[in-house]
């Protein structure tokens, strides 16, 4: 007799914790962004509640470079990998800004450690 007491796997929730999907696409600027983490909040927002989902995109190569540079602290390249200001990721719990990190983390090429500040 099959094992009727454990939970579906269409019902089962994750702990409030979505997953994590990746789905490869072209964006409409032809910056030549080709990749893209779609990330379902887990948590309510503070301010603004409206967000439910970010879409990180790849950093151009211009961001990367004002980056590497240290024209550009990571923030805020993180921020608009995300499409958000700063004051809306400040809003995040911390459990969605630090999911927000590890897929813009993710994202970036592997050029080594961010600069020292100076």
């Amino acid at each position: 007799m099959p094992n009727t007491s454990a939970p579906s796997p269409k019902r089962r929730r994750d702990g409030g914790l979505s997953l994590l999907t990746l789905r490869a696409h072209t964006p409409g600027g032809g910056d030549g962004a080709a990749t893209a983490v779609h990330l379902r909040l887990a948590n309510p927002i503070n301010r603004p509640r409206f967000i439910a989902a970010i879409t990180l995109r790849e950093a151009t190569l211009a961001e990367v470079g004002a980056w590497s540079a240290g024209e550009a602290d990571e923030m805020a390249l993180v921020c608009a990998m995300a499409g958000l200001a700063r004051v809306e990721f400040a809003a995040l719990s911390w459990c969605d800004a630090e999911r927000i990190m590890k897929a813009a983390h993710f994202l970036l090429p592997d050029i080594g450690p961010a600069p020292a500040a100076a």
